[in-house]
């Protein structure tokens, strides 16, 4: 059977289309979670790197994937607290040790504030600049929140880690 030339260019566009677009719903969103590089004198680093953060050490920005209608922000949070064990070679999450967990978010007036909640552990006085940094960065990387406000139990990030 022969196709009008017309007929033949509609249908293969719709059926083109048509795997575009299940694609597109098969294909997860990506967020970044940024993790450690510790510094090693013997060693050079290995990965591109955002910052410098505690005792010389580098922020590392990782890809995760997240279900298409996962929320963004909320889910590289969850991802960035339960990454314990599996991270990509040499590289180490600060938050490893700690049990937070994230409460809420609110938006108002253009300001982010972000309460997490939960108990946190650090391996050293390293661990202070890391832990802020990787929270803070991770945060960061979505483009309508500037400057968020962080809390741990309703005090803030840096009067947390005060004690």
């Amino acid at each position: 059977m022969k196709f009008p030339r017309p007929l033949f260019y509609i249908l293969a566009f719709a059926f083109s289309f048509s795997l575009f677009l299940a694609g597109c719903r098969n294909n997860p969103k990506t967020v970044k979670l940024f993790f450690v590089e510790l510094y090693r004198p013997d060693q050079k680093f290995t990965k591109e790197y955002i910052k410098e953060t505690g005792c010389d050490d580098h922020l590392v920005g990782i890809d995760r994937p997240i279900g298409p209608s996962d929320d963004p922000l909320t889910s590289a949070l969850n991802q960035l607290f339960s990454a314990k064990e599996n991270l990509p070679q040499g590289l180490y999450n600060s938050l490893s040790l700690s049990d937070l967990k994230l409460d809420r978010i609110d938006t108002q007036d253009g300001r982010t504030s972000i309460y997490l909640k939960g108990s946190y552990q650090l391996g050293g006085s390293c661990d202070d600049p890391r832990f802020v940094d990787q929270i803070k960065e991770t945060v960061s990387q979505f483009s309508k929140i500037t400057n968020p406000l962080i809390f741990i139990d309703g005090r803030s990030l840096e009067e947390f880690l005060e004690k």
